[in-house]
């Protein structure tokens, strides 16, 4: 596809943001009008002005944002035509040297107009604490942040987030960063769903992370193998278990993750009334077990999904871990859904 096509064709789904914070931009993903940007272009804001191409600026609400990885979700206010999209890609998928171009509202107000269009390469990917990047030499200035990074098929496969200027004493050119777009994927749900993340618990000893949202907190980490976060009301936990996979007699670290499922599903079925409801796979180092038991010192039945989880290069660590995250039967529709994003954030670090 010819550059100047390709602009055509996805410009007219990015978006000027105008907040208290200052000015960003973002991008449109449904026809409902669901915009991506970056937490830090809303700042503190919950409602903010949005310019859709050619238009003038309309409201826009906040559904939710991840302060950890700087990605905010907003709504468009209803119109009765759709809104124009853009196609999201798999960053997963993207090689250094890709050519890509970045569209956006660079330095605010004198630019305003149309969006600028600035082109280069994937330059590197990689990670910073919790997050993958893409590295792109692509021109980013104030402005940019929260729009797309977009390859020549039209797909956004970033989230322009900064550029580095200076490192030490040296000036830097040519090095802006966006966040890969399997990090939006992976929280687009919870998101959208109005769950804001508050930190990034990371377990330096067994290399784990997940998200902790807004009402859960650290209760215990006993013997630094078991780790559990619950809410306030105590209707929702979250449990890791850090599991040596040598200590056991029964063959799990020769077998690899079907003989640690099947073990770990030995365990859930001594619980008292126990309900098996599906095993499903979720790829080659993940099973989820989901349950639900009626213990006798609890009034009320609980709901449970049970992760088994292998890093890819468990043979070297010989660890693997079971996460535990429960919910009250009767605060289902409270906890289902975060508990479901918390278990979709963990991974090996």
């Amino acid at each position: 596809m010819a550059l100047a096509d390709l602009v055509k064709r996805v410009e007219p789904a990015v978006v000027q943001i105008m907040s208290s914070a200052g000015t960003g931009t973002g991008f449109i993903i449904s026809d409902n009008g669901l915009v991506v940007t970056n937490a830090h272009v809303i700042g503190t804001n919950t409602y903010v002005a949005v310019r859709v191409q050619g238009d003038e600026p309309i409201g826009a609400w906040l559904m939710g944002k991840d302060d950890v990885i700087d990605i905010a979700v907003l709504i468009l206010a209803v119109r009765e035509e759709p809104y124009p999209t853009i196609q999201i890609g798999n960053s997963n998928r993207v090689s250094r040297g890709d050519e890509v171009i970045v569209i956006g509202y660079p330095l605010g107000e004198l630019l305003s107009g149309s969006p600028t269009i600035t082109r280069g390469i994937v330059s590197a990917i990689g990670r910073s604490g919790v997050v993958s990047y893409l590295q792109t030499d692509a021109a980013i200035n104030r402005g940019n942040s929260g729009g797309p990074l977009i390859n020549y098929s039209g797909e956004v496969i970033g989230i322009v987030t900064s550029k580095i200027h200076q490192h030490g004493e040296s000036i830097v050119e040519g090095i802006g960063l966006a966040i890969a777009q399997a990090e939006l994927s992976s929280r687009l749900s919870r998101l959208t769903s109005g769950i804001s993340v508050i930190e990034t618990f990371r377990h330096y000893l067994f290399n784990y992370s997940f998200d902790i949202p807004q009402g859960w907190h650290l209760r215990s980490s006993e013997d630094f193998r078991h780790t559990q976060f619950s809410t306030d009301d105590s209707r929702g936990s979250f449990w890791v278990n850090a599991v040596d996979l040598t200590d056991f007699s029964t063959g799990v670290f020769e077998t690899d993750l079907n003989r640690f499922a099947e073990w770990a599903l030995s365990n859930a079925r001594s619980l008292n009334d126990f309900n098996l409801e599906s095993f499903d796979i979720w790829g080659e180092y993940r099973y989820l077990i989901k349950y639900q038991y009626h213990a006798a010192d609890f009034q009320l039945p609980w709901d449970c999904i049970l992760m088994c989880d292998l890093p890819n290069d468990y043979e070297s660590r010989k660890v693997g871990s079971l996460v535990y995250a429960y919910a009250r039967i009767d605060s289902l529709n409270l906890y289902d859904s975060i508990r479901r994003s918390m278990l979709a954030s963990f991974h090996w670090t």
